[in-house]
């Protein structure tokens, strides 16, 4: 179960983070086999003043370009993995574990 969390400046159009939460979720499905339905997303906005990255950086968002033309350079992504036997869904158990 993969959890996203998507923080971007405020935009103008209250759909965007969702578009981009959209995008994501298709490249991970096509990219790394993300299941059906496996879609856990945390969307951010941000004023200027509290949003801070260097615009120098590299990442890869081919798609975010593609869809909702944000420059790639403009997109940082962390990837945390993280044991499935840590993984809970609910009621205080870890149904991963053994």
């Amino acid at each position: 179960m993969p959890l996203v969390r998507i923080d971007i400046r405020k935009h103008a159009d209250p759909l965007f983070a969702r578009k981009i939460g959209e995008v994501v979720y298709r490249a991970m499905r096509t990219t790394i086999g993300v299941p059906d339905k496996d879609n856990f997303q945390i969307l951010n906005e941000h004023d200027g003043g509290h949003f801070v990255y260097d615009p120098s950086y590299l990442a890869i968002a081919d798609g975010l370009h593609a869809e909702l033309a944000i420059r790639r350079e403009d997109v940082f992504i962390s990837l945390v993995e993280v044991k499935k036997e840590n993984w809970s869904f609910g009621n205080g158990l870890a149904q991963y574990a053994n």
